[in-house]
């Protein structure tokens, strides 16, 4: 019994996401790593390397982030006392 076409095509699949879980956690990684660099050194803009690296690690987080600015930036003059 040899492997089928779909075998490989599911095998070459889980293979793939492996492969982009690994990448997305050495960017992820060395974002943040940079970023705490950009927090001493004042030639870069750190919070937002930091920031980028950990939507990366955790995408939930992220997205709920992503949303709250958003909304945060969407909000009218009015709301704002001076």
């Amino acid at each position: 019994m040899g492997k089928t076409k779909k075998d490989k095509s599911t095998k070459e699949l889980f293979d793939e996401i492996k492969s982009y879980k690994l990448k997305r956690l050495i960017t992820g990684c060395s974002l943040i790593f940079v970023g705490i660099l950009g927090l001493i050194l004042p030639i870069m803009p750190g919070w937002a390397l930091i920031f980028l690296g950990l939507v990366l690690l955790f995408p939930r987080w992220g997205k709920k982030m992503v949303k709250k600015i958003l909304t945060f930036l969407r909000m009218d003059s009015n709301h704002v006392d001076i």
